[in-house]
């Protein structure tokens, strides 16, 4: 049996589809391991061809084509009834999998037994997507059950097939249906008993260009929005109603209250709309009281109790008032410092809150010393006290520093320092900066393994009450190079200021230090000759393998070697070296500390015998010139400096 399928449904697919497939014949997988099944949906384009071309080349992988069904259920459930791998992942036809996604999600779902595996999903232009979720690597998020770690309710997972199977568990068909996936994990989440989380493993990138994305496009018909969402409400009630399910659904029903019911009635409405204005209104206050129990409204942050509270006195307008106060404030991380030390990227600096016409958050220190929401006249008059209190949000505000894999979209949030700083002006109001120091440790920052080559962005999470924003961090230092275990590792803020991490080979650290040839010197231990050449900008090494290339010093022509060294031929020490001066010696390359403490670049030679050499080195692919010759004699060495071609 085939470990692992992977089924596409594909429509009108554009530029994407290759980008997917790509993903695909990079997987570290073997391909003799997983299938890929396409089924198009009656595209009109030329996307049927295109699949052909791509199947024919590929004897992996498949396609079907059927009569237009205006969603990807049907093409999904075609899929799976051609289906052979042990686990099923379903991947939209413009996205991409991780290198190691198959391979990685594979192998956990074995160890563990899993009837799902919910692997680490990351979207490009939404850096805090299930960061709540991937925190780490679980065998089974069903026992305990910890709702958090089941979601999103996205279908870019691996299933179990004979648990698909035995339920004959499938997406629901017919035309448009909304939130088929959330229906169909439903299905699984009430059959599954081990779900497995891959945390630390780049699975899934949901795909953004800025012109492949429908997310919003159901919003638009409004009689099917709240038709498909009381169906949707309705469903999470009656699947889960195994009482070891019930805080997945309580969970779930209160996403659905958060995201599709206050946040679209409170911000997606059209106010010059009246009709549409009344149906939200109403729906919003039937949903407050049918769906809000006591238990679920204690969830809700002091915000959503305030808006809920409105809505619930029959004040939506005023619930739309209070959604605006404070728009457009959001939180910003600044890097102030930086330093390598012992081969981790020390990071401190601030946090602070600002919009375009405000300097913050509207606080303030009421009369019994507790911060307040400093709110219009109207909502001071009709919210009571406790839900105009924000002295707990200022308590809980945070950031959370994090790393972004710009191959693969994947962040990783870091373990982050933080100290609160209030300032009060003389009239009472109050600004927030959270001081904030972090480390970044290419061996181990993902979740105790390492960082892979490439390109990293430093970014910040930060959070005070509604304002949750995820962005990447500014700055202006100097970039800071350094080479760890070997390997070349540079910080430096780029020309929008964002804060990047270089992980590669070591010849990058070329680009970034000079070698200062005036002030080398060679010393002989031993027989071995050390040639010391400082680097400027001082440089950063730590680790136990600290070799990055090869040396060669080469010969010079007889004429350049001392006539008493060319009439004998005498062994420097011993009888162990029998070449003739003319013989070229290769030896090793690495950066070191110096005695002062200072960075150097230190090339070790073994036994020479006397004569005169030219050096020349390689780190990785570059090869780097040398304005040096080492001058061997009897009794010692000493270094010239050479002009090119000399």
């Amino acid at each position: 049996m085939l470990k692992v399928t992977v089924i596409v449904p594909t429509f009108r697919s554009g530029p994407g589809l290759d980008r997917l497939v790509s993903s695909l014949d990079a997987q570290s997988m073997p391909e003799r391991e997983f299938e890929v099944i396409f089924v198009d949906d009656g595209s009109p384009d030329d996307t049927w061809l295109r699949l052909q071309g791509i199947t024919g080349e590929r004897d992996h992988m498949s396609a079907y084509r059927i009569a237009p069904s205006g969603w990807p259920s049907r093409p999904r459930n075609t899929a799976l009834e051609h289906a052979r791998g042990e686990y099923v992942l379903f991947l939209d036809h413009d996205d991409e999998l991780g290198p190691h996604a198959l391979e990685a999600g594979y192998e956990l779902a074995k160890a563990h037994g899993a009837d799902v595996v919910n692997g680490k999903e990351s979207r490009t232009h939404l850096l805090g997507w299930a960061m709540t979720v991937f925190t780490e690597n679980r065998g089974n998020a069903m026992d305990p059950l910890v709702p958090v770690a089941l979601m999103p309710m996205t279908p870019h997972k691996m299933y179990r097939r004979a648990l698909l199977e035995e339920h004959r568990i499938r997406f629901p068909e017919g035309g448009r249906r909304i939130w088929e996936d959330i229906h169909f994990n439903l299905d699984v989440y009430a059959k599954a008993k081990t779900v497995s989380v891959l945390a630390d493993t780049a699975f899934y990138h949901w795909v953004w260009t800025g012109a492949n994305s429908s997310a919003d496009e159901y919003q638009d018909d409004r009689i099917e929005y709240w038709h498909r969402l009381s169906e949707l409400i309705d469903r999470i009630r009656t699947t889960l109603q195994e009482p070891r399910l019930h805080p997945l659904r309580d969970a779930l029903l209160l996403v659905q209250y958060r995201a599709r019911i206050l946040g679209f009635v409170l911000t997606k409405v059209s106010i010059d709309d009246p009709a549409d204005v009344a149906t939200a209104d109403a729906m919003a206050r039937r949903y407050v009281d049918s769906l809000l129990t006591p238990e679920l409204e204690r969830e809700l942050t002091v915000d959503e109790r305030a808006k809920t509270f409105l809505i619930a006195d029959g004040r939506v307008d005023l619930a739309r008032m209070l959604a605006t106060v404070d728009a457009g404030v959001s939180g910003r991380a600044t890097i102030e410092r930086l330093a390598w030390q012992d081969g981790r990227l020390m990071l401190t600096g601030s946090a602070s809150w600002a919009g375009r016409e405000l300097a913050g958050p509207r606080l303030r220190v009421g009369a019994n010393g507790r911060v307040v929401r400093d709110l219009p006249p109207e909502l001071e008059a009709a919210l009571p006290a406790e839900l105009r209190d924000a002295e707990d949000d200022v308590a809980r505000a945070s950031v959370e520093l994090g790393v972004r894999d710009e191959a693969t979209k994947a962040v990783w949030l870091l373990t982050t320092e933080v100290e609160r700083l209030r300032r009060v002006d003389s009239e009472g109001r109050l600004t927030l900066e959270l001081r904030f120091s972090s480390a970044i440790d290419p061996r181990s920052s993902i979740l105790g393994k390492p960082m892979q080559n490439g390109e990293w962005s430093v970014n910040a999470r930060t959070s005070l009450a509604a304002h949750i924003n995820h962005r990447t961090v500014a700055g202006s230092l100097s970039s800071a190079p350094a080479v760890i275990d070997g390997r070349a590792a540079i910080a430096q803020f780029d020309d929008r200021g964002v804060l990047m991490i270089s992980l590669g080979d070591p010849e990058q650290i070329l680009d970034h230090v000079s070698l200062n040839a005036a002030s080398a010197d060679v010393t002989r231990t031993f027989g071995r000759f050390d040639v010391v050449i400082p680097v400027v900008p001082p440089l950063a090494v730590f680790g136990a393998t600290t070799v990055v290339g090869v040396a060669t010093a080469q010969a010079r022509p007889d004429e350049d070697v001392p006539r008493w060294r060319r009439a004998a031929r005498v062994p420097l020490i011993g009888p162990m070296l029998t070449a003739s001066a003319s013989t070229d010696v290769t030896g090793e390359i690495e950066f070191a500390s110096g005695e002062s403490g200072e960075t150097v670049l230190r090339i070790g030679f073994p036994r020479m015998r006397p004569g005169t050499f030219r050096l020349t080195g390689v780190i990785g692919s570059r090869e780097i010139a040398l304005p040096l010759r080492l001058v061997v004699g009897l009794r010692g060495a000493r270094l010239e400096i050479v002009a090119d071609g000399t």
